[in-house]
């Protein structure tokens, strides 16, 4: 746990809702503001709004890297990147990228590589580390797809943090009006807790069956699925509950 109100406390938030060559998510422009309330809500104090630096849609692949970079070494108590937007894979299909702006699946240079956030958050020396990816495919970043981790996914974990993803490797995430399905629910969950008698194993929450899957209605993301991904398994919330 967190001390309440730490002072070396960093957060970078990164949503684009408005695209060059990708279909739009309207509902990403609400994702910050409503995660926002709930984080630097005065009686959870997790953040402070000094403390976070809300970049602009439009920020580019290098203006994402610096604001991060400053927050790595800011922070010393807890660090947290949020993105959410489309994600799609990198030719070689290995890694995620995080799509700006100017993305498309054509021009992933334009995009932001997870390893190289990855490389970023590692050396951070905060003490807590979150990162939260909210798009299509995310589950790449933690190999969700497997029923155990294999020994390649040591490449994709980032070490003493903790990684929050909407969706397998292989899978869409939802986005609506409002808000992702995801980013909404992870903030209703702030604010109202988990609720639920613990199992067997000392987990609550069972019956929120939207935090583990659900139905689709509609992708965030349209890109083809590489060839050779793999199917299967569950993660994060990824699809809209009923």
């Amino acid at each position: 746990m967190t001390e309440r109100s730490a002072p070396g406390s960093r957060a970078v938030f990164l949503g684009i809702h408005d695209y060059e060559r990708l279909p739009e998510l309207e509902g990403v422009a609400k994702n910050i503001p409503a995660l926002l309330d709930q984080l630097t809500d005065p009686e959870v104090e997790a953040l402070g709004r000094g403390d976070c630096d809300v970049l602009s849609a439009d920020s580019t692949r290098s203006e994402f890297f610096e604001a991060v970079s400053a927050a790595a070494d800011e922070a010393s108590d807890l660090l947290l990147i949020y993105f959410a937007g489309h994600g799609h894979y990198s030719r070689d299909g290995q890694d995620l990228l995080l799509a700006t702006k100017k993305s498309s699946h054509r021009h992933g240079y334009h995009s932001i590589e997870y390893r190289e956030l990855k490389a970023i958050v590692e050396a951070s020396r905060a003490r807590h580390k979150v990162v939260i990816i909210d798009c299509c495919y995310s589950g790449l970043a933690v190999r969700m797809g497997d029923a155990a981790p294999a020994r390649e996914d040591e490449a994709f974990a980032i070490d003493g943090a903790c990684v929050l993803t909407s969706a397998a490797e292989t899978e869409e995430s939802i986005c609506l009006p409002d808000g992702s399905v995801f980013t909404l629910a992870l903030a209703s969950v702030i604010q109202e807790g988990i609720a639920g008698p613990l199992d067997s194993e000392g987990r609550r929450g069972e019956e929120q069956k939207y935090l583990l899957t659900g139905d689709a209605e509609g992708p965030q993301d349209a890109a083809p699925r590489p060839a050779g991904s793999r199917e299967g398994g569950t993660g994060a919330p990824h699809r809209q509950p009923r």
